[in-house]
């Protein structure tokens, strides 16, 4: 799930350059994409709905497979924990 979510974001961003280059794309400037910097060791993962994860009571995530992972969030849960 998380290497199919980094190629849909990897042909979203070539397809608005490359739409940006052709003139088929308004608004701000495009750039290019970049790789990661290997120097930031900074990991960020992203879920769809199809990934069947919950949030527990106590924050954490509990995803199937793999049981509950304790995570730092980015920004407050939307989300209310499943019973």
């Amino acid at each position: 799930m998380v290497l199919q979510q980094a190629l849909a974001d990897l042909n979203a961003a070539y397809r608005a350059f490359f739409a940006f280059v052709a003139g088929r794309r308004k608004g701000p400037k495009v750039a290019e994409s970049r790789f990661r910097s290997k120097k930031d060791r900074r990991q960020a993962v992203r879920f769809t709905k199809n990934a069947r994860f919950s949030i527990t009571a106590g924050g954490k995530l509990r995803l199937p497979k793999i049981g509950d992972v304790p995570v730092r969030w980015s920004r407050p849960c939307r989300r209310t924990p499943r019973q």
